[in-house]
């Protein structure tokens, strides 16, 4: 490329890269009612990536811009491309009650039942991570107790993380809805 020396910035493209991709949905019902698309692709060609900012494109469509640290030539990078309205989550209360024991020294107890609905409108099945924590208690005298899901071990599609946290992993089919249930006491 020749650039003339007229002190005026030019944009000139170094390489057209296709690279491998692995896209996934991340959703924190509790905390907002939207899907947030995500990729971790592999710098698959010769070139480092040299840190700065990204437009980003996913089909031939621009989807956001970005800020990218240096990936080498073989190095992994994650980008976030923002909210997928083609993803839909709802996280909502069924049902709370109140119990009481005991004469003389009272208990109380409260559960909480909620349900998280997650719809996949897209055409294409995709891979769906739901987190929801469970509330802490500062106060030792207040027990928070697990209901639902029913948790043994870790497994393939539901692990508990420090926190009290659940997460689901999900594959969900084109114009696929789950139900994922939440309770606690």
């Amino acid at each position: 490329t020749t650039v003339n020396a007229d002190n005026k910035d030019r944009t000139v493209t170094v390489a057209l890269l296709e690279l491998p991709v692995r896209y996934s949905w991340a959703a924190v019902p509790k905390l907002s009612a939207f899907a947030y698309f995500r990729a971790e692709v592999t710098n698959s060609s010769d070139f480092p990536f040299l840190p700065g900012p990204s437009h980003i494109y996913v089909d031939g469509s621009y989807i956001a811009d970005g800020s990218m640290a240096s990936v080498p030539s073989g190095g992994l990078f994650d980008t976030d491309l923002g909210v997928d309205e083609g993803v839909k989550v709802e996280r909502k209360l069924i049902r709370k009650f109140d119990e009481s024991t005991g004469l003389l020294t009272k208990k109380s107890k409260t559960t909480w039942e909620y349900e998280i609905r997650v719809k996949n409108d897209k055409k294409r099945e995709i891979t769906l991570l739901v987190s929801d924590q469970l509330p802490i208690s500062l106060n030792e005298q207040i027990a928070v107790k697990a209901i639902a899901p029913a948790y043994s071990k870790d497994s393939d599609t539901l692990r508990k993380t420090d926190g009290e946290t659940f997460e689901w992993s999900l594959k969900l089919g084109a114009g696929k809805e789950q139900t994922l249930p939440l309770s606690f006491s």
